[in-house]
This record gives C-alpha cells, sequence and structure tokens, in this order.
C-alpha cells in the first residue's frame, strides 16, 4: 500500500504481504496540511480493498432511519457536548480537538438528531486518519450517544491498538537525462563526491529502523532528503516516486523513495530582472553582495543568505532567486534574480515632548540608491528648546570587500542644558566590517573623527576646544527585529582615543559599553521583557581637563527616566550638574500588549554618575519607576512614559512625562 502525503488517500496501491496480491490505482503524490496541524497517513490492508471504501454501518446509522427519531427538517436546536477517550495515547486528543467538527460547533447546536449524527460521523472518519497518521493503522473508533441527558452527550473513543515502526527504507537516486545534463553544462552526474556516497537509507535523514511509523516523521526524512541534494549541488531534485508499504503481519511500514536528482550545477553571475523593466540597482553592486565564489557547486544554503543580504539592503519590495539557464562556455549556471523596486527615498518626521526639555520636533530625509550602487545617505534635524542639529551620515556598503562599507559622518550642533552651552561641528569616516558564517552577527569599525567649537560649563566657563579621536568599536545583535525586538541580544563596545587642545593639551580615551537583552518568557509576543545596562570610563582624572561634551551625564528620557534632565552625579557649588569621569546605568521594562494597538510597559530605571575614572557599580544609584502607554502604528509605538523619582524629591519634581516615538531601548 502506498503512503500519502495529505489528509485522504485517494488511490493507493495495496499489497498483502502474506498473499502477494495486489490491486493498483493511479499513483499521485498529495500535500495537504492536516487541518493545519499535521499530515495523516492513511492506509488500509487486504487485497482489493481501497481506504476511501466506506465502513459497515453501526448501530448509530442503522438509528438515522429509526421511527423514533424526528425528522430531518425539525427545526428546535439539539445541545450536546462532546466527550473524547483515548485510553493510552491521550497525547493525541489536543490535535482531535482541534480537528473535530463536533467540538469546534458545541456553541451551534444542529437543528435535528440527524444533523448531530452526521458530525459524529465525521469525527470518527478524522479520529481514524489521526490515529493512522501516528502509526496506530489498526486504530478503531466507538462513538456513544446519550439522548436522554440534557443537554445531549456525545461520547467518542479511540482504541489504538498496537503502534506500527518504521522497518526498511530505500533510497534510489535517477540520474538526468542526456538533454538536461548537457543544457546545465557542468560536469557528469557521480561526479559528486556527496552521490557517491550518499545515504541510500531515510535513517541517515532522522527515520532510523524501529522508529514509530509516524506520518510527519517519515515526511520529515523525505524533505531533510530533498534538503541535502538541494544544498550539494542538486537544485533540481525532486522525489520523483515514494511509495510506502505497510505490513500487518510483522508491525512495520516499509519506505521506497526514488529521486530524480536532476543535474549538478556550479554558481555563477548574478542575472537581474525587475518585473516592471529596469531596475535601478545597478547589476555589479547585486554581484557584490553575492555569498557563493563563481564555480562552486550549488547551494540553497548560500541562496538564503543572499537574500537575507538583499532584504537588509530596503531597496526591494519582492526578491525571487532561482537557477538559470547556463551558456556553452559559462560552465557555470547563472542565478535568476527577479525584484521589484522599493521606492529608494524617504522622507520622516516626529514630536517629542518631557517635562523637563520641553517640546521637539524631528525630521529625516533619506535615499538608499544614491548613485545606483546602494549608497544610503540620511540627512536629520533634530529641533528643540535645548538642542539644535543638523547631521548627514553616508555609507557605502560593500566597498572593496562584500561585507565591507565606507561610513561617514557630518554634525552641526548648537546646545543648551544646566549643564554646559556648546557650539561646535564634527566630522567622522572610515571603515565597518560584518564578519561571516557563525559570525555573522558581529560587526567591527574604525574611524577618524574631528571635532572643534566653544564650550561654556560650570567649573571653566567659555572655552575653545578642538579634538581628534579615533573611534573603534564593536558590536554584536542577535535580535529579531531592529526597532521592536521580542528576543536576541544587543552589545555594543566603543574605546575611542582622543588628543586635542582644551585649556591646554589633551589626552585621554574615552570607553563605553552598553548591552541589551529581549525575552518572551511565556512564549507570547503579548508579554516581552526588556533589560538593558551600560558604564562609561573617561581615562583622565580630573573632571575640568574635559571638554563638557566627553564628560558622562544621567538623568531624563534616555537614561533614568522621573530625574531632571543630566541631573545624577557630582554638582557644582550652584546645584548645577557637570557630569563625571565615569557611569553605570541599568533599567528593565515589562512590555505587555494588551490589544493589537495598546500596551502598557512598567519599568525601573537606575543609574549614577562619578567623579571616579572607574565606576562603582551599585553606590549611590538613583532609581526611578513609572508607567508606560503605548500606541501601536506601523512606524513604530508611540510612547508615553510617566515616571517619578525614588531618591532625591526634594530637588526632582513628583512625576516627569516623556512622549515621544519608538522604544526606550
Amino acid at each position: 500500500m502506498y503512503l500519502r502525503r495529505g489528509f485522504f488517500a485517494l488511490s493507493a496501491n495495496t499489497r498483502n504481504k502474506q498473499t502477494g496480491r495486489c490491486s493498483r490505482h493511479p499513483q499521485s503524490l498529495l500535500r495537504a496540511l492536516f487541518a493545519g496541524t499535521g499530515i495523516a497517513l492513511c492506509l488500509a490492508s487486504g487485497c482489493g480493498k481501497h481506504l476511501s471504501e466506506a465502513p459497515p454501518p453501526s448501530a448509530l446509522e442503522r438509528q438515522a432511519s429509526d421511527a423514533t427519531a424526528p425528522p430531518a427538517t425539525q427545526s428546535k436546536k439539539i445541545p450536546y457536548k462532546v466527550r473524547f477517550l483515548a485510553p493510552g495515547v491521550e497525547a493525541i486528543l489536543p490535535e482531535l480537538k482541534e480537528n473535530s467538527q463536533l467540538a469546534w460547533l458545541e456553541t451551534d447546536p444542529p437543528d435535528s438528531r440527524v444533523g448531530l449524527e452526521r458530525r459524529m460521523l465525521e469525527d470518527r472518519e478524522t479520529a481514524r486518519k489521526l490515529l493512522r497518521s501516528h502509526g496506530y493503522y489498526d486504530g478503531t473508533v466507538r462513538e456513544r450517544v446519550d439522548w436522554n441527558a440534557q443537554p445531549v452527550l456525545v461520547e467518542l473513543e479511540l482504541d489504538a491498538g498496537r503502534r506500527y515502526v518504521i522497518g526498511t527504507s530505500a533510497i534510489r537516486y535517477l540520474p538526468p537525462s542526456p538533454s538536461d545534463q548537457e543544457k546545465a553544462h557542468t560536469t557528469p552526474f557521480m561526479g559528486r563526491d556527496f552521490m557517491r556516497t550518499a545515504p541510500t537509507s531515510l535513517t541517515a535523514f532522522g527515520l532510523p529502523s524501529g522508529a514509530p511509523a509516524k506520518a510527519q516523521s517519515v515526511l520529515n526524512a523525505v524533505d531533510k532528503l530533498m534538503l541535502a541534494l538541494h544544498e550539494q549541488g542538486y537544485p533540481l531534485a525532486v522525489a520523483d516516486k515514494t511509495r510506502y508499504i505497510v505490513d500487518r503481519s510483522t508491525g512495520k511500514l516499509e519506505a521506497a523513495i526514488s529521486v530524480a536528482t536532476g543535474p549538478l550545477l556550479r554558481m555563477g553571475t548574478v542575472r537581474v530582472q525587475e518585473e516592471r523593466g529596469e531596475s535601478a540597482v545597478s547589476a555589479h553592486y547585486l554581484n557584490q553582495l553575492a555569498t557563493w565564489t563563481r564555480g562552486q557547486f550549488w547551494d540553497e544554503r548560500l541562496l538564503k543568505t543572499y537574500r537575507t543580504a538583499l532584504q537588509e539592503t530596503g531597496l526591494f519590495s519582492s526578491i525571487a532567486l532561482k537557477p538559470g539557464t547556463g551558456t556553452p562556455s559559462s560552465k557555470t549556471t547563472p542565478v535568476d534574480l527577479t525584484v521589484r523596486d522599493a521606492p529608494p527615498r524617504t522622507i520622516s518626521g516626529g514630536v517629542q515632548y518631557s517635562t523637563d526639555t520641553g517640546p521637539g520636533l524631528r525630521g529625516a530625509w533619506e535615499n538608499r540608491n544614491l548613485f545606483g550602487n546602494g549608497e544610503h545617505l540620511r540627512l536629520t534635524m533634530p529641533l528643540a528648546k535645548d538642542l539644535q542639529m543638523l547631521s548627514a551620515t553616508f555609507r557605502k556598503p560593500a566597498f572593496g570587500l562584500r561585507e565591507q562599507t565606507l561610513v561617514g559622518e557630518a554634525e552641526a550642533r548648537n546646545e543648551t542644558s544646566d549643564a554646559y552651552e556648546q557650539t561646535a561641528a564634527y566630522v567622522a569616516g572610515g571603515l565597518e566590517r560584518r564578519f561571516r558564517g557563525d559570525w555573522r552577527n558581529w560587526w567591527v569599525s574604525a574611524r577618524l573623527s574631528l571635532e572643534a567649537g566653544t564650550q561654556n560649563d560650570n567649573l571653566l566657563g567659555r572655552r575653545a576646544y578642538s579634538l581628534f579621536g579615533v573611534p573603534l568599536a564593536v558590536r554584536r545583535d542577535t535580535t529579531n527585529d531592529l526597532f521592536n525586538p521580542t528576543s536576541g541580544t544587543r552589545l555594543n563596545l566603543t574605546v575611542t582615543p582622543y588628543t586635542g587642545v582644551y585649556d591646554g593639551a589633551l589626552a585621554t580615551v574615552r570607553t563605553r559599553l552598553d548591552a541589551s537583552a529581549y525575552v518572551t518568557p511565556f512564549n507570547t509576543p503579548r508579554l516581552v521583557l526588556a533589560v538593558r545596562c551600560g558604564m562609561g570610563s573617561l581615562s583622565d582624572g580630573n573632571i575640568e581637563n574635559m571638554p563638557a561634551s566627553l564628560r558622562f551625564y544621567s538623568g531624563g528620557g534616555g537614561s533614568v527616566r522621573g530625574y531632571k534632565y543630566q541631573s545624577l552625579g557630582p554638582h557644582d557649588r550652584n546645584g548645577d550638574p557637570v557630569g563625571g569621569l565615569s557611569f553605570t546605568d541599568v533599567g528593565v521594562e515589562a512590555r505587555i500588549k494588551i490589544t493589537e494597538q495598546f500596551g502598557i510597559v512598567p519599568f525601573l530605571d537606575g543609574g549614577m554618575v562619578y567623579e571616579d575614572a572607574l565606576p562603582k557599580w551599585g553606590k549611590d544609584m538613583a532609581f526611578g519607576a513609572g508607567l508606560g502607554f503605548r500606541y501601536y502604528t506601523v512606524i513604530g509605538p508611540i510612547r508615553l512614559d510617566v515616571a517619578t523619582p525614588l531618591q532625591d524629591r526634594d530637588n526632582n519634581k513628583a512625576f516627569q512625562i516623556y512622549l515621544s516615538i519608538g522604544r526606550a531601548f
């Protein structure tokens, strides 16, 4: 008998090993989900018997014509309760309930007994197929109805019987036809070590002999076989024929798989076609992003990595990849890429408000394909009472190497706060490199920076300054979403040696480490726990030797909510903050989604700034607690946070309010 991929097996090749006789039917391969949860393997025994053959009428069915049964046109509802019993195989009951008409329609009772019986007969067949899909091919189902109960009680009891196990499994590889091999223009069949030593049994793909004969386990093993071929140079491989035989005398399921491997292919260049014409992104750049070396054997894993790289550019709204048709001179198979270009330019804006710094506006413009090779230019202009700034960032990907990016930054700013006043300009440029393979979540960067301007702080008054720096950074990001992560971690370490002039010669090293983690403790995105911590240090031992913009500050919406902006840490004799040479920072949020649009976020922040060059973890920490409200939009959550300080209430307001767009961290 053949084992089918699908909920119904409508044709089979049935054979009884005891008689040796068989009855042939047309063979087909059906892929269909078992009501969204599994795949049923529907098998039957005996010569000439077909799986879809109706079972003998039960006592319940014979009652359908009983004179005591009301006519089908009776309009009175028949409320009922359903009970499922499965002694010894209770683990399959959830799957049965999920696919049961009786369970799904229990709150919508039928109009007659015949209607209830029809539901029950449907569930009986569902239960039989479910038993077979789990390897219980001799299983039976008994149904009982207590018409006198109020409401009517319906019971389905499953008698699983013995569980069949996997017997032998054989794989046969069919070579490509001469015409297919000629079109591929590649090495001949069997020219690959994988095919010379290719497994001949499904045991190599997670289906050992003696394992329970579950449908999903069998199908998973076949899928792993096909995946292995697609990753070893045979992307056109398909399961040509699959035959599954149930031997009722031994209680085993035997499998025979015939695989049409198709030609062995080598990966070539990327050929680009835009769905609506010619793509604005150059083919040269898209070939630079290729994750394979031209001429290597085809590997679907490399295509998946390439697709991810294309998605991360933000240049396309749809991406399709497949093997192309080779040319006699190339000896390789091109990778056909069909894309739909996304709009390359974006204009965005936002508003923010907090009770300590007042209202603010932010506007941004970006072009993600400035010169046709994925160059990214972004202009940002935040305007607030304490900060007016114009900044530009430029990124040129695949600069020299596929995973290397040329980066540049420029900024002009005017900032006024209780700690200092600053007017300055800043420029920086350098390289950023992303690692490959198992280290793909890691980045390193090195830049050169120059900053100059004037500052008026609470220690030395107005001073001109200039700084030359070499920012070095290491970053790791395993989160599942850039803007709204629900799992993973982030780590960012920046070390910047500085030299320059500020009330004399200056030399220092500024170090900052930030980390955050995101988890869903109950495996539901409606609750996300987010934790962050940070620390920083300046190597010089005197605050007065440091420009105010290099010192560390804490307090306010970006650090410890509930406290006035930059208010934590050392103060001058007038009570104004002066910053510090080191800091510590912690925070935790419980992001609770009430509906798809609304959520609440209880949070606790803590931090402190210190005069010493090394932070003192836990010493004199100031904590703020509060409750946030979120309204989720397509551009990110609108955030309203209300926080109160837990220490130093005499010098702080009873609460602070923060309104902005996006996550706190």
